[in-house]
């Protein structure tokens, strides 16, 4: 398969529900079955059964990423050896290299760190009780 790019173009790279990361013409290829989407793929079965969740574009939803500055060097300096997360949260600036978890928001599509979103549904919930109050 082909790797996800460091700046995707709007709607190339998309999420399902189960938070797997997918460009649209891969889904668009594998929903289609035609012999491009894995041509040296022999076992079809193995392939629906870790693709099939998706049936429909309807569940994927295109993302919204944050292309990581600091991928250009392509070495963290912190961590010498270690590759820049492609992408960061836009708000806190926090790199998606596996070291935190991140969420995105469905339909708009922006992915944010997690403690970042829960903290803005928090927000978001006192906020509310204060304006009924």
């Amino acid at each position: 398969g082909e790797v996800l790019p460091l700046r995707p173009a709007p709607g190339v790279v998309v999420a399902c529900g189960l938070g797997n990361l997918y460009l649209r013409d891969a889904v668009c290829l594998f929903l289609a079955r035609t012999e491009r989407f894995a041509p040296d793929v022999t076992d079809l079965a193995a392939l629906t059964a870790k693709f099939g969740h998706i049936r429909a574009l309807r569940d994927v939803f295109p993302l919204a990423l944050e292309p990581n500055p600091r991928r250009a060097p392509a070495v963290d300096e912190d961590a010498p050896g270690r590759l820049a997360g492609a992408w960061r949260c836009p708000v806190s600036g926090v790199e998606t290299n596996g070291m935190h978890s991140f969420v995105a928001l469905r339909p708009c599509g922006h992915v944010l760190r997690q403690s970042v979103a829960k903290e803005m549904a928090r927000g978001r919930r006192s906020a509310a009780s204060a304006a009924s109050a």
